[in-house]
């Protein structure tokens, strides 16, 4: 690949939220999982594959820390600073 990035190379019919209503119910309870952990708090950093089940699971996420009006984010590597 010439290039990082290339849209060409990035596979889009994985993006997209399943239907699948175990893979849903699956999701849901990661997501429940991952705040009952205790870990769901400001400052949570979460990155997901392109599968559809991770997408619903941030999408579950997201209502969550809507309501908990928790908000996100990153820390950088020593590299990047």
């Amino acid at each position: 690949m010439p290039a990082i990035g290339d849209p060409l190379g990035i596979v889009s019919g994985m993006t997209r939220m399943p239907k699948d209503p175990i893979a849903l119910k699956i999701a849901d309870l990661a997501a429940q999982a991952i705040d009952a952990s205790g870990l769901l708090k400001d400052g949570f950093s979460f990155q997901t594959g392109a599968g559809g089940a991770s997408l619903a699971v941030a999408e579950y996420l997201k209502q969550i820390m809507l309501c908990k009006n928790i908000k996100g984010g990153f820390l950088r590597s020593r590299r990047d600073r």
